[in-house]
Parts: structure tokens; sequence; C-alpha cells
């Protein structure tokens, strides 16, 4: 007989073994075959699909991380007339300055959070893009 694998938290880790009719399962198996969907996790003894849970949003990227990720989702020729469309002097020389002279880019620094916004992402939009932009 065959047995399934499945992690602490009831989620289906890929790896088989097989058992004869009658020897004991050890825990973390069992005979239940999953369905093969991603993100299936063992609820009691029904294979249930199951969304995986969204990776942790990076602090930071670098700043090539960060243009390129802008590039790839058509914005970075956005981003220059969204600062000089800034109408205070001071507030527009900061974020220039921000934009030009950061080598990392937090993703809870506000001037980042204002040119999200200025180029019309909520939260949930960068928090996507900070996920892409750590993988490049």
């Amino acid at each position: 007989m065959l047995i399934y694998q499945y992690d602490s938290n009831g989620y289906a880790t890929g790896h088989t073994t097989k058992r004869q009719e009658g020897e004991p399962i050890p825990p973390g198996w069992t005979h239940k075959a999953p369905k093969g969907v991603e993100g299936e996790r063992l609820v009691g003894n029904v294979w249930q699909a199951v969304p995986l849970p969204a990776p942790a949003v990076p602090k930071s990227v670098t700043r090539r991380q960060a243009k390129q990720q802008l590039a790839i989702a058509g914005l970075l020729d956005q981003v220059q007339p969204a600062i000089d469309a800034i109408e205070d002097n001071a507030e527009r020389l900061m974020m220039q300055i921000y934009w030009d002279d950061s080598q990392v880019f937090e993703r809870d620094h506000p001037q980042l959070v204002s040119l999200g916004r200025a180029l019309g992402l909520g939260d949930d939009d960068i928090n996507d893009m900070y996920r892409q932009a750590a993988i490049r």
C-alpha cells in the first residue's frame, strides 16, 4: 500500500512510500491519496484544497530590484512625472533626493508609500510588487 506524507500544518509534501498491508502508518503519513492540487491540506481524514498563505512582504528591496519591477509593471517611466507633479517645492526636492539617492527602498518608508500612491498603487499592489522585486 502506498502512503502519503503531510507536514506539521497538514499540507501534502509530495513524498510517498510503500507499506505492507496491516503495517502501522507512522505519524505525518496517511493512506488517503491527495488529489494533486497545490496547497492541499489534510483536514481530519479528507484532503482539501486550501490556498497557500501569501509569502511575507520583504521589508526592503534594492534600488535595482525596485527599478526592474517598476519597469516590468510599466511604471518606471511614470516615476519622474509623478515626482515633478508634487506641488510643494521642499516636498518635491525631498522626494527627488529619495528617488535618486536611495540604495535600498524600505517598504514602509513614508516617501515610498507616497510615491506608490502617486503611481496609483494601493497597499496590496505595493506588497505584491515588493514580493516580485525580491526574487529578481
